[in-house]
């Protein structure tokens, strides 16, 4: 009896067991599990990030005033990098893992590139977004200083060139390699950008990200709720007493739900998005291990495709996070799908 090893999708390494000229594939639940997950949950992650993303864009441009400018720059862009993160990172591994359907060694490196780089994109452009909240909230009359259209660009610009360039040397030996899949050619390489790449990509798409988005929910709830207490101490030398009750009431309201509003955010990229960090750093320690262990290379799989499809949950989901907690943003995109419903009725 010989052993060889073969290529299913969704498993890029199991065990098939051969005599003369009969061969037996052991397929283990797991991994029957993972080409499910991939076969199934990934087109309806297409369809809801791709409508959402786009409808997003949509909404953002119809906004008016300076006010809503930079934010809504920013939104857009975050947009756009999630698209590109779904129907180039999600689109290719659901046709691989779902289908079997290869690559080109040119279109492999382009998708491991821009799939790394838009993640680190959309990480950054969060912490972005939640900045330019927090300054909006504790220094109201430096918003339109600090955030102007120009300085956006600007750090649109920087944080798009420079998650690219960090990202570019992953790509420099990557090719398909005998197992049809995309990785590194050279062993060697492989063993060490795996374990160095792990962290370097935890390191700035998750761990400083999740970090820097804390911070900054703190300070801006702590800065919410000082001002909820500094307008009603105000209004009780103006108001009666009751009245000044109720507008301090209303404050704490709203203060409470922008304060859940922004940790929902934050904890919903950690919970997302540095599952597949730790897996993928996981992964490229026991490399060697998982070649010559099925069982366990089977639940590397399971958790590889977990882990992913919930990091590209994260870049489907923004558009349900705007609707559910920015009244704004729904009353919006309610107003343009209502009369782009009378025009059509017209």
């Amino acid at each position: 009896m010989e052993n060889t090893t073969t290529t299913i999708p969704g498993a890029p390494q199991t065990t098939a067991s051969s005599t003369n000229a009969t061969n037996t594939t052991t397929i283990f639940p797991e991994q029957q599990a993972a080409m499910i997950l991939w076969k199934f949950y990934t087109p309806g992650l297409l369809l809801l990030g791709g409508f959402g993303n786009l409808t997003t864009i949509m909404v953002m441009r119809r906004f008016k005033g300076h006010y809503f400018s930079s934010q809504r720059i920013m939104l857009m862009a975050l947009a756009v990098s999630d698209f590109l993160v779904l129907y180039i990172g999600a689109l290719q591994d659901w046709l691989f893992y779902g289908f079997n359907v290869e690559s080109s060694p040119i279109m492999c490196k382009i998708q491991i590139w821009l799939e790394y780089a838009m993640g680190t994109v959309s990480a950054w452009l969060l912490i972005c977004v939640t900045v330019e909240r927090m300054v909006a909230v504790k220094w109201p009359y430096k918003v339109k200083i600090v955030c102007s259209l120009r300085r956006t660009w600007m750090i649109i610009s920087v944080v798009v060139v420079s998650a690219c360039t960090i990202h570019f040397p992953l790509v420099l030996d990557l090719g398909i390699a005998s197992s049809s899949c995309c990785d590194h050619q050279s062993s060697s390489l492989r063993n060490s950008l795996s374990v160095a790449w792990g962290w370097v990509d935890m390191t700035i798409s998750s761990i400083i990200p999740s970090v820097c988005l804390v911070v900054c929910d703190v300070i801006l709830s702590r800065t919410l709720f000082k001002a909820s207490a500094s307008a009603a101490a105000v209004s009780s030398t103006v108001y009666a007493i009751s009245n000044a009750s109720g507008h301090s009431d209303s404050r704490r309201k709203r203060a409470s739900k922008t304060t859940v509003m922004v940790v929902a955010l934050s904890f919903m990229f950690l919970i997302l998005s540095l599952p597949v960090c730790l897996n993928l750093l996981w992964v490229s320690y026991y490399m060697d291990q998982l070649a010559f262990e099925p069982g366990l290379s089977a639940k590397s799989d399971l958790g590889m495709a977990v882990t992913t499809l919930l990091w590209y949950t994260n870049s489907a989901i923004n558009f349900l996070l705007y609707c559910f907690t920015g009244t704004k943003f729904r009353k919006e995109f309610f107003s343009m799908v209502c009369c782009r419903a009378q025009d059509h009725h017209t």
